[in-house]
């Protein structure tokens, strides 16, 4: 099968979890990783499968990679699945982290599913991990979002821990999951 992994990343935490995914995947497949400055949109259809991730900018997905997205083609043979990462917490645990996520990430996914819809492409799912925040972003951060002194203190502590060992192995968990429901 021929892979492509297409991703946009601003602080390298989006290039981690591409580059995992693309050594993933190129274990039993030819896998080609590109950033999306680099990739063509004619070429697409060259490939079976593609992985498209992005950092998550203002909830939703970088602009770039919202373009990218935009200008697909809408006769393609290829199926995808998306992969992004965020400064917030995750969708699981509190209702606050809920929220956090559904304020400042929820959107992500939703761009991915509305490209399946518009272009007429097969999309299977998507993984989403934390990532370290740059200085700006943690700044927002700080005073926007989590201004709360002791959750602020809690919270930046874990934040630069990410993407962690565990979000490496469950990205790889989930490149694998992706191709064994293509191929079976």
């Amino acid at each position: 099968m021929k892979i492509l992994v297409v991703y946009y990343s601003k602080t390298g935490n989006t290039k981690l979890i591409a580059n995992v995914i693309h050594e993933t995947a190129s274990i039993n497949h030819e896998s080609t990783l590109l950033p999306v400055d680099k990739c063509s949109i004619d070429n697409l259809n060259n490939y079976d499968l593609l992985f498209i991730g992005s950092a998550c900018h203002d909830a939703t997905l970088a602009k770039p990679m919202r373009e990218f997205l935009k200008s697909m083609p809408n006769e393609n043979t290829f199926i995808f699945a998306g992969f992004y990462t965020h400064s917030t917490t995750l969708s699981d645990g509190t209702a606050r982290n809920k929220q956090l996520f559904s304020d400042w990430a929820g959107h992500c996914e939703e761009v991915f599913k509305k490209t399946s819809i518009d272009n007429g492409i097969q999309y299977i799912g998507a993984y989403h991990c934390q990532g370290k925040a740059s200085f700006l972003i943690e700044k927002f951060i700080k005073y926007k979002v989590i201004n709360n002194r002791k959750e602020w203190k809690t919270y930046k502590k874990e934040l630069r821990l990410h993407p962690t060992e565990s979000e490496l192995i469950s990205a790889k968990e989930f490149t694998k999951g992706i191709i064994e429901k293509i191929l079976t």
